[in-house]
């Protein structure tokens, strides 16, 4: 009869740390921004932040790159994990950077956004400062918390 004790023990601590963990994520997982109306003004602000003088459809797959990461950041962080692209911005990035099809945005996903991210110095420190002031930016006209901490 012990066993079946110490079995029920262990079966509602991990009952407790699932719990725990599904808050975790959920906390985590949670984007910054839901609204797409905001996409077109967070391109201009890329661009200007980048010295680029040209639209989005024009830019380096570079620059792609460091825009897409932003704006994983900011509307599917769980994109970043592994996970799907939240509905509909796919349609809306495919558009933008002037792809016939959305599929262009998934060929930039197959990579690890991630491992660039940690291992390219300078696309990291490209991204880290666009990101800061766009998030200033987005606090200044109220669209995010004030509260909002990098």
């Amino acid at each position: 009869m012990v066993e079946v004790l110490d079995k029920i023990s262990k079966l509602k601590s991990v009952c407790a740390q699932e719990t725990e963990l599904l808050e975790l994520k959920s906390e985590l997982a949670t984007p910054l921004l839901e609204d797409v109306q905001y996409i077109p003004m967070l391109a201009e602000w890329f661009c200007e932040l980048s010295n680029i003088g040209v639209e989005l459809r024009e830019i380096a797959t570079r620059q792609k790159n460091e825009y897409l990461f932003i704006i994983l950041l900011l509307y599917s962080p769980m994109t970043l994990a592994g996970e799907k692209l939240v509905n509909g911005l796919r349609n809306i990035l495919a558009e933008m950077f002037g792809y016939k099809s959305p599929s262009g945005i998934s060929n930039l996903l197959a990579g690890d956004m991630v491992f660039q991210y940690k291992c390219d110095k300078e696309l990291r420190a490209d991204v880290d400062r666009i990101y800061v002031e766009i998030i200033r930016r987005l606090q200044e006209r109220k669209i995010i918390s004030q509260d909002y901490i990098l």
